[in-house]
């Protein structure tokens, strides 16, 4: 018999971990990059859901966002 493919799961990030971790990042900076919050994501999925975290947090009228022109970073700003 043909032995079973191999595949390896991700350990995946949640929304409320990353929104945490966005929060924490506040606490200690006046303001943090979309980028530089993404440095230590190892996937696509961790992207995500970063993005998705921050925009809970805009939701929740918690952050303030700013983009000087199209495509450039992010800049993520405590209410």
């Amino acid at each position: 018999p043909k032995p079973l493919p191999r595949t390896h799961i991700d350990k995946s990030v949640t929304i409320k971990e990353k929104i945490d971790q966005i929060r924490n990042l506040l606490k200690t900076n006046k303001e943090v990059s979309f980028s530089g919050l993404l440095d230590g994501s190892k996937n696509k999925t961790e992207v995500i859901v970063g993005f998705l975290a921050l925009l809970e947090l805009v939701k929740q009228k918690t952050v303030s966002l700013k983009q000087k022109n199209n495509f450039s970073d992010i800049n993520i700003y405590q209410v």
